[in-house]
């Protein structure tokens, strides 16, 4: 995963926390930053300049290094989903869960029919297909993963 995208997700996840809109974002910003420009740079297509860092930060209300800092992904450290009990997701979450899962089995060649190893770019890959934190997927997850 690129940089701009892993800055983008976390610029969304202060947004959303702060319970703002991009539109309402456009419109205390008086229009400085456009819901357009500022949807560009959550989704990692538009890189953002150090003035702009500052005056995200400033009108969020955090120190500009919590916009640019991202975690380094631990390549090592993986969850391991039971399959077994993804009948208690909603129908839904079942969908997505599976073709997650398919795409890993081809990508990784993984054939464990009962389990599956989650790294964390996959937890923050489905937080992004569905746009909501990669805390909001561990939690609904939380009862079918085994670490």
């Amino acid at each position: 995963m690129n940089y701009s995208k892993l800055v983008g997700e976390k610029l969304r996840e202060i947004r959303k926390k702060k319970g703002y809109s991009l539109k309402l974002v456009e419109d205390k910003t008086m229009g400085n930053f456009k819901a357009s420009t500022l949807g560009a740079y959550e989704r990692g297509q538009r890189n953002l300049s150090i003035q702009h860092v500052w005056e995200l930060a400033r009108f969020y209300d955090v120190n500009p290094d919590e916009l640019i800092r991202v975690e380094k992904e631990t390549s090592n450290r993986r969850d391991r989903v039971n399959l077994k009990i993804i009948p208690d997701l909603s129908d839904t979450d079942k969908t997505l869960l599976h073709n997650y899962i398919k795409y890993i089995d081809n990508k990784r060649k993984e054939f464990d029919w009962n389990v599956r190893s989650l790294r964390q770019s996959d937890i923050l890959s489905l937080a992004h297909l569905v746009d909501v934190t990669p805390d909001v997927i561990s939690d609904k997850l939380g009862q079918i993963v085994q670490h």
